[in-house]
């Protein structure tokens, strides 16, 4: 039971911050108490000892002047020097035999260690404080050597002020208690404001959980790292309802895309079995399934390239690529199917074009798709200019042509798979180009952009960083 209480409070967060704010106040506290029972002694014991010291030094000064016997006189008459309450002088040899001594009446129960003389130098006078046990101040000793064979040994009873210190170590100690007391529900209720943010993202991830994608985490309130905190988190279940809703509307796609040439295959399949097929029928409908299944098997390998590209799969064949010369090539590929529509390719560039990273064969395919579409999308005498050009991080390729163009509620979503506009649907094609070709410049490091301008038409333009900057 014990362990499991231990585990609910300082398993959590809240336990663990009320534990931690706690313990370092705590000892904050203990460290500060300590402190100044320490100054308040040291300025005791400076005081104290300053004044012990002017004792020491006239005695010294008697003995190395007038000898022994002056020292004793000295230390039996002089009552201000002597006070016996307050404490006694004495002379000793080095094994802490009593040469000369002041009154020690009130002191019969005092015992002198005489193995603190041991080591003792003249120039290194020592001090000690001393208990004596209850009900009796502890004393402040005093140690010097003023002769090869003689040092002087002086008690002082330390004053009162020792007890208001004391008492007041007892009291900080008492507070410290009440501190840690209080501390604790301090810390228990500021790490419980702390902890709310996280809680809240705690109970909408859980209700993401159960299927709730509409669940988002409130930032009202919140101090600004919790903010950022649910901010970040809801733009990612905003991300991921994005995708999944991407992914639904794709797999819709692909089931139809799928169920189309499959249906016409089945549809020729079923006439041809159920009629009088001669030969010559069976050819023609088998002419057609070849041709479906190539569409199909087209539209599949073009998925599966699509995901090879993003997966960095072709990026072991990258290499430095002159981007010119595979639009040149790429312009004379299609140059054929151009003139065969009376349409004008026109390339502008600029000179010394550097060269960029990357796929060389994934690259010419994307340029390919962008040309074919220019040229299938845009009327007999139409006009397609291709721009080529270098700025100061990368080189930017423009297609522009004076084609059917794209509604602008449709502009945002011709990069997704599978996705036609319905000026477009009568024309072939499975809506995979344009997927493939935005793939494969961000692979590139590169970006695409899609418009339609006033004059009419589609233009795409694509930044590629150049090999000086990739």
């Amino acid at each position: 039971m014990f362990v499991k209480l231990r585990t609910r409070v300082f398993g959590t967060l809240t336990g663990r911050l009320t534990l931690t704010y706690t313990v370092l106040s705590g000892c904050l506290f203990i460290l500060v108490i300590l402190f100044l029972y320490w100054i308040l002694l040291e300025m005791v014991y400076s005081r104290y000892d300053d004044i012990i010291h002017v004792y020491a030094s006239e005695v010294k000064k008697v003995y190395m002047r007038e000898g022994l016997e002056a020292t004793d006189r000295m230390l039996k008459q002089d009552d201000d020097v002597t006070q016996t309450e307050s404490g006694f002088i004495q002379l000793v040899d080095m094994k802490g035999n009593i040469i000369s001594t002041s009154d020690i009446s009130e002191w019969q129960d005092f015992r002198f260690d005489a193995e603190r003389l041991s080591g003792l130098k003249e120039t290194s006078p020592r001090f000690a404080t001393i208990t004596r046990g209850e009900n009796k101040p502890a004393v402040r000793l005093y140690l010097e050597k003023i002769s090869s064979d003689i040092a002087i040994v002086i008690v002082a009873a330390l004053p009162d002020d020792m007890e208001v210190i004391n008492y007041f170590a007892e009291v900080g100690l008492i507070a410290a208690g009440i501190l840690l007391f209080g501390g604790a529900l301090i810390g228990w209720f500021v790490a419980r404001r702390a902890v709310i943010g996280i809680k809240e993202v705690t109970r909408t991830a859980m209700s993401i959980e159960e299927g709730k994608l509409d669940a988002r985490v409130s930032t009202r309130s919140q101090p600004e790292e919790i903010r950022q905190l649910a901010d970040t988190f809801n733009k990612m279940i905003e991300r991921i309802s994005q995708l999944i809703d991407e992914v639904r509307e794709v797999t819709n796609v692909i089931a139809h895309d799928l169920r189309s040439p499959l249906t016409r295959i089945r549809g020729n399949a079923e006439v041809t079995l159920r009629g009088n097929a001669s030969l010559e029928d069976y050819r023609v409908t088998t002419e057609k399934v070849i041709e479906e299944c190539d569409r199909l098997e087209g539209m599949i390998n073009t998925m599966l390239e699509i995901a090879a590209v993003g997966a960095g799969i072709h990026d072991g064949d990258n290499q430095c690529i002159d981007l010119r010369q595979v639009v040149e090539d790429a312009l004379d590929l299609f140059e054929p199917l151009a003139d065969a529509k009376k349409q004008t390719l026109f390339l502008s560039r600029s000179e010394n074009l550097p060269s960029v990273f990357g796929n060389k064969a994934v690259l010419q395919r994307s340029i390919a798709n962008l040309l074919d579409n220019a040229i299938k999308y845009t009327p007999e005498s139409g006009k397609i200019e291709i721009i080529l050009e270098r700025s100061v991080d990368h080189i930017r390729l423009v297609f522009q042509d004076s084609g059917i163009g794209i509604p602008q509620s449709d502009l945002a979503r011709v990069f997704q798979p599978f996705f036609r506009c319905d000026r477009s649907r009568h024309l072939p094609g499975n809506g995979l180009g344009l997927s493939y070709v935005e793939t494969v410049i961000k692979n590139l490091g590169g970006v695409i952009n899609v418009s339609c301008p006033d004059t009419g038409g589609t233009r795409f333009e694509i930044r590629l960083p150049h090999s000086d900057t990739a």
